[in-house]
């Protein structure tokens, strides 16, 4: 079957949000981190992480959060 190119970052989106869930602000920010290591971050996935960040007052590294 043909998954389309957005399954990559629809897997990923729903590990962040199981991550953000039940793990802590530090293991969060490892799977954004991957997340753009791996260039299958969309708009909506670097908006999300900037949020994150601001809202656990990573204030300076919200406002460095860039697309891939």
């Amino acid at each position: 079957t043909h998954l389309g190119h957005s399954f990559p970052t629809r897997r990923s989106s729903d590990l962040v949000d199981l991550e953000e869930s039940i793990g802590s602000v530090e293991t969060t920010k490892v799977v954004y981190d991957k997340i753009f290591e791996l260039k299958i971050a969309n708009a909506q996935i670097v908006i999300n992480f900037a949020n994150f960040l601001e809202e656990n007052q990573y204030w300076e590294e919200s406002f460095k959060v860039r697309p891939p």
